[in-house]
């Protein structure tokens, strides 16, 4: 019978090197995953955006409700400082349509806001869209009364989309004091 001695030697600087070098591999991988997930994303390009609101305007639909209505875009990559659009533009296009639209076909506030957002995407140059098309409750002759606050959000594109809480006010002007 043959017998067979295996030694078992103690750890040697062989062992330490290597641990060493798992150790710096552990803490540099774990250092890119960590930096990977507080970077916020690979894209870091900057992003031009543009926000208006309309408040109180008295539109035909539903018995005349007064609605506020809030836009936020982000405008094409390319676009050069020149060609941006007056958000003036945008915001005649969106009172002509509530207070001149034809809304017996379809008097759904979701519809209203859905088509308004779709017009200011496809006649301006800009990437993203997201609106908000908000009315107060009211008593309505002959239907229960509607409580509360009620909003429409469409959101076409790569943005957060809108929660503006109704009601939204412009505060008074100060009054100077003396």
């Amino acid at each position: 019978m043959t017998e067979t001695t295996v030694a078992i030697r103690p750890p040697g600087r062989s062992f330490r090197t290597l641990a060493v070098i798992t150790g710096l591999a552990v803490a540099l991988a774990a250092g890119v995953l960590i930096g990977r997930a507080t970077a916020g994303g690979t894209d870091h390009a900057a992003k031009r955006e543009f926000m208006f609101q309309i408040n109180s305007l008295q539109s035909p639909n539903q018995h005349g409700h007064e609605l506020n209505f809030f836009a936020r875009y982000r405008y094409n990559d390319d676009l050069a400082e020149s060609e941006l659009p007056n958000y003036l533009h945008l915001r005649e296009v969106v009172i002509d349509r509530l207070t001149n639209g034809d809304f017996a076909s379809n008097p759904f506030w979701e519809t209203v806001n859905r088509n308004l957002c779709n017009e200011l995407k496809a006649g301006f140059p800009i990437t993203a869209i997201t609106c908000e098309l908000q009315t107060p409750g009211v008593d309505v002759r002959g239907n229960r009364y509607q409580p509360g606050w009620h909003s429409s959000i469409h959101t076409i594109g790569d943005i957060e989309p809108l929660a503006v809480p109704g009601p939204v006010s412009v505060p008074a002007p100060a009054v100077p004091v003396p």
